[in-house]
């Protein structure tokens, strides 16, 4: 857990606690998050961000929106730039996670790509630094916010996150993100 729930224990039943660290170890990188005050200027660092890793970078990338309205304007965004993507927004859209993703694939999701969904990779992704995960928004929950950096890395695998998020109250400390 967090330091918050080491806290808990401590108080609650004067209990110390270690950090034992996960077998296999994660090879996991978690970008700096980013702050973006106006709405327009945050779906372009989206979109760059989503181009340096799948164009540049050759992995697959998921864009995990709040809404679906958000979803939907990426991924209109994405095609304006030549770049294809595919929407997982409903169970009925469930296909696509069905196959291998392929690196530099683009798959732009609500939560329900990154939650509970099992994505399986090509071997190749793996050698291109693993998927990546662009969260747009900060979640009103850390598990949650967990659950879906969660998506990447799996099992030793290697895997980057970021967060982008149009700012509102929250801001971009680290303790608010690690």
């Amino acid at each position: 857990g967090n330091d918050n729930s080491h806290k808990f224990f401590r108080e609650i039943f004067q209990v110390d606690s270690i950090i034992i660290p996960p077998f296999p170890e994660k090879q996991f990188k978690r970008f700096p998050c980013i702050a973006i005050k106006d709405e327009n200027s945050w779906y372009e660092t989206i979109i760059e961000s989503v181009v340096r890793q799948s164009q540049i970078h050759g992995k697959p990338v998921l864009v995990i929106a709040e809404y679906i309205k958000y979803a939907q304007e990426i991924v209109s965004r994405l095609k304006e730039k030549n770049i294809e993507a595919f929407s997982y927004t409903s169970q009925d859209e469930s296909n696509i996670i069905q196959q291998r993703i392929k690196p530099g694939a683009v798959i732009v999701a609500t939560n329900i790509a990154g939650r509970g969904t099992d994505i399986k990779l090509d071997l190749q992704v793996e050698v291109n630094g693993g998927l990546h995960i662009c969260q747009t928004f900060k979640a009103q929950n850390e598990r949650v916010d967990q659950q879906n950096t969660g998506r990447t890395s799996r099992s030793g695998n290697r895997g980057t996150s970021q967060l982008i998020f149009l700012e509102r109250e929250f801001s971009c400390s680290q303790e608010n993100y690690e």
